[in-house]
């Protein structure tokens, strides 16, 4: 696999299937705010009782997804869906032509703002049922 893929809201959810998709041989890059500065410096490490164990350094860590100079195969969104949250504001920039954009959210029929956003690109939607927890420590 050689998929450039962008992960917007790299928290538990998407660090973990960020580090199966670089395990896999995917380039993985993910946007993420509030661990930013750990994940820069540290990478993810996952620990899977059914997987292992792990790290994964993405290709670029960034605050924002139109940081994202590359030409995104994937762009798996993993954020919580609130309703303040302007999904289609946070991916926009980093959205092209022949990027597919994948779900992997909390809510259902959520679809709907970003197929009339992005009509022309293809949609996955599906949901994560992974216990799954981050914890922050910059002595791992």
């Amino acid at each position: 696999m050689s998929d450039k893929i962008l992960i917007v809201g790299a928290g538990a959810i998407g660090g973990f299937y960020g580090g199966l998709l670089a395990k896999a041989g995917a380039e993985v890059s993910v946007v993420c705010r509030s661990d930013y500065d750990i994940v820069k410096q540290q990478g993810y490490r996952i620990d899977s009782c059914d997987l292992g164990q792990w790290r994964f350094m993405p290709a670029q860590v960034l605050q924002h997804a139109g940081d994202y100079r590359e030409d995104a195969d994937y762009l798996i969104l993993c954020t919580k869906v609130t309703a303040d949250m302007d999904r289609v504001g946070l991916i926009r920039d980093a959205v092209r032509p022949d990027t597919a954009i994948v779900f992997i959210q909390n809510g259902v029929e959520i679809e709907a703002e970003l197929q009339q956003a992005f009509p022309d690109n293809q949609l996955v939607s599906g949901l994560a049922f992974e216990p799954s927890n981050s914890a922050s420590s910059v002595n791992d």
